[in-house]
């Protein structure tokens, strides 16, 4: 609970569930907005925190993740 994220300088990916609890705000970016100065792509992922690591919806974000990996070595290709 003490610890305080710097400034990360890069391009952030978030998978973020559809399903929050009560006492998340409604932030798309979860909080990371000031943190990433690079910008943040959201994707958002069916469930919960703890659902979206269990099938179904594991599978959507095993889809989600190979997606943005395939589009990141497209852009970083000579």
């Amino acid at each position: 609970m003490a610890y305080r994220p710097g400034i990360y300088p890069g391009h952030m990916t978030l998978f973020r569930a559809t399903e929050r609890e009560e006492f998340f705000d409604d932030d798309p970016l979860c909080w990371w907005g000031g943190l990433a100065t690079g910008g943040i792509d959201v994707h958002p992922v069916p469930g919960n925190h703890d659902q979206i690591l269990h099938e179904p919806q594991v599978q959507v974000l095993a889809d989600l993740l190979q997606k943005c990996l395939t589009e990141s070595r497209g852009s970083h290709s000579p």
